[in-house]
């Protein structure tokens, strides 16, 4: 994509025949001529030496000359380079104010930093992420031999320079993307015959695609995502027979996806989704074998998937979830050898999950969820050990989990919750030392909780609610040190609450509710100084409540009903007392007692999640405090916090929007927390 620098491609191009301009256009033509003619001019004189400095080669200190020698070698030999030097020097001094540009006479052009010298001529200028604000800089117009030019990721507003940019006839790559550029998309840039990349996506435009873009000919790139453009998706576009690349997600277009674009061999990226698109998925969309990417989802899509998808043998991701599709997963999707990402969930899928699919063995996730499939999980897909996600919750999925499961030693997702699977759990399932969720709630699993999942030690989700779960809970779960949210609720548990549970340090969410625990709550449930959920009602518990809960800084839930509990409540804890007796004060702090020792990320819930989640985090010592997220190539998405803290314990939510308010799509992002002295990531997954 063309939203920073890629390394340099070039294609043969195709001629094509100049649309007539009109009388504006000469005349505004003329125009520029004559201001790169003075440019020029100034130039040659400045090289010869017949006038002085002071002129446009002048920065605002009036003493930087660009036909010293230094700058650009030989001046007298390369007057354009030496007027292009001048031009940019008049840039950087025009955006001074917002953007540093560290350009010096004193230094070679060919070493100024985003500047790019080939054979005397000055090739590409590349100021993505500089703090660019206003509209367009005019000196861009002046650079006529350019051949690229970024500008992404920059405050840039106004309409696209269509106007500015006419003179650049050379101009093989064009990125304005990540700005807040409004108005239309100029139908003029169709003219631009010579583009390769033309980028304008992530900013404000509106209306409709213009038709003239399927004029670009030499076209490669074509990246309008993010804006807020409508209408049908041109045919013509289906004439760009070089384009490689083309996203045009997250807008609000409509209509049905055009046959023509099936027409694009080369095409390696396909981006329509998050938008409004309806009718179905083309079977055509098969015959672009150089399909890497097939992204569609979060649209009105209906009908069934096409099994011509399955001839797509270069395939990496295939992302067709949050539309309306219906029928049986094609059992030819399992020829896709190349693919790496399967996300199909939430349509209306109906049928067992196709066995052919374990085929896929580079497959790294696979997403079947919220869908109504049915029969049982294949063992067959413990053979897909490069999977690091496998998510079939919420379907109508019947047996027990297969015991091979225990065979994906990279999977770190595991998410079967919300079906009707039947059977005990797999103690073989201790076996996945890289899983980090565990998630098996809402489905008819009985006997007793494996004590083999204590050998999960990354872990830091298990929930196994709403099950019939017998027997004790095993005390070796205390080892699972990572653990940041326990759930056991509506189960047929019995015993105590082992004591061991008081070691997981990082604990925030513990559900021991409905089942038929017995014994005094242990006081050690006090040591867990993270716990903000803490629930117990609805079991057998008696004897009194350890004064040490009161403890629990954090804590934002607590239950304790429908037990045999005697005694009165802790002061501290008097907001949920219900009908118990709160007695007086039971435990002293010292000054400054609950404030964090270090710094960092704490549990965010839940994780997956689909609407929204809760990141918790502490902060040691008081000083400025940046919490991000990232998609997982490493762009930033948004930022949730952006301020100077003090010491203390903070919460923050994100509800899967980007800066400007938009739903991101599924997969996995990272939450980055900067305070001071250091950094702390982990990574969430979005399953919408």
């Amino acid at each position: 994509m063309y939203a920073s620098p890629p390394p340099g491609t070039h294609l043969k191009g195709h001629s094509m025949t100049r649309k007539q301009p009109s009388t504006t256009d000469n005349f505004l033509e003329t125009l520029r001529r004559m201001s790169r003619f003075v440019l020029r001019l100034i130039a040659s004189l400045l090289c010869a030496g017949l006038i002085a400095s002071a002129g446009p080669a002048a920065s605002q200190d009036g003493d930087e000359d660009c036909a010293n020698g230094v700058v650009v070698p030989e001046p007298e030999d390369h007057p354009d380079l030496v007027a292009d030097c001048m031009t940019l020097l008049a840039l950087r001094d025009r955006v001074a104010d917002n953007a540093e540009l560290p350009w010096s006479t004193e230094t070679p052009l060919e070493e100024w930093e985003g500047v790019v010298v080939e054979d005397s001529v000055l090739r590409a200028l590349d100021l993505a992420d500089k703090g660019l604000r206003g509209e367009v800089p005019p000196e861009v117009g002046e650079l006529v031999r350019l051949e690229e030019l970024w500008l992404g990721g920059n405050k840039l507003t106004g309409p696209v320079p269509v106007e500015l940019l006419a003179g650049l006839t050379d101009l093989e790559v064009l990125s304005l993307s990540r700005n807040e550029l409004s108005g239309t998309i100029p139908p003029e840039l169709g003219r631009m015959t010579s583009l390769k990349g033309l980028g304008i996506g992530d900013n404000e435009l509106t209306g409709e695609i213009p038709p003239e873009l399927g004029d670009l000919s030499n076209l490669e790139d074509l990246v309008l995502y993010r804006n807020a453009l409508t209408g049908p998706i041109p045919p013509e576009l289906g004439q760009l027979e070089d384009l490689e690349f083309l996203w045009l997600n997250e807008n609000e277009l409509s209509g049905s996806i055009p046959l023509e674009l099936t027409q694009l061999k080369s095409l390696g990226w396909l981006g329509l989704h998050r938008n409004e698109l309806t009718g179905t998925v083309l079977p055509e969309l098969g015959e672009m074998t150089e399909l890497r990417i097939l992204d569609l989802d979060n649209n009105d899509l209906t009908g069934g998937i096409p099994p011509e998808l399955g001839k797509l043998e270069n395939l990496e991701s295939l992302l067709l979830h949050t539309n309306g599709l219906t029928g049986p997963i094609p059992p030819e999707l399992g020829q896709l050898s190349s693919l790496e990402v399967l996300w199909l969930n939430d349509n209306d899928l109906s049928g067992p999950v196709p066995v052919e699919l374990t085929q896929l063995t580079n497959l790294t996730y696979l997403g079947v969820h919220k869908n109504a499939l049915t029969g049982s999980i294949p063992p067959e897909l413990g053979q897909l050990t490069n999977l690091e996600a496998l998510d079939l919750d919420t379907n109508e999925l019947t047996g027990p989990i297969p015991v091979e499961l225990a065979q994906l030693a990279d999977l770190e997702f595991l998410l079967l919750h919300n079906n009707q699977l039947s059977g005990p759990i797999p103690p073989e399932l201790g076996q996945l030392a890289d899983l980090t969720t565990l998630d098996l709630e809402n489905n008819a699993l009985t006997g007793p909780i494996p004590p083999q999942l204590a050998e999960l030690r990354n872990l830091e989700s298990l929930d196994l609610s709403g099950n019939e779960l017998t027997g004790p809970i095993p005390a070796v779960l205390g080892e699972l040190r990572n653990l940041e949210a326990l759930g056991l609720s509506r189960n047929q548990l019995s015993g105590p609450i082992p004591p061991e549970l008081g070691q997981l340090g990082k604990i925030e969410l513990l559900h021991l509710d409905e089942n038929m625990l017995s014994g005094p709550i242990p006081p050690e449930l006090g040591q867990l100084d993270r716990l903000r959920d803490l629930r117990l009602n609805d079991n057998q518990l008696t004897g009194r409540v350890p004064e040490e809960l009161a403890r629990l800084e954090d804590l934002e839930d607590l239950r304790l009903g429908n037990n045999q509990l005697t005694g009165c409540l802790p002061q501290e804890l008097a907001e949920w007392a219900g009908e118990m007796e709160v007695c007086g004060t039971s435990v002293e702090y010292l000054a400054g007692a609950g404030l964090p020792l270090a710094s960092g990320l704490d549990l965010n819930y839940p994780n997956p999640f689909n609407s929204s989640t809760r990141i918790a985090y502490r902060v040691a010592d008081a000083g400025p405090v940046r919490l991000e997220v990232y998609n997982i190539l490493g762009q930033p998405v948004n930022t949730l916090v952006d301020e100077v803290q003090t010491a203390g314990r903070y919460q923050a939510s994100w509800d899967a929007r980007d800066r400007q308010g938009r739903q991101v799509v599924t997969g996995v992002y990272l939450i980055q927390l900067h305070y001071p002295g250091g950094t702390e990531a982990r990574q969430l997954l979005y399953l919408k």
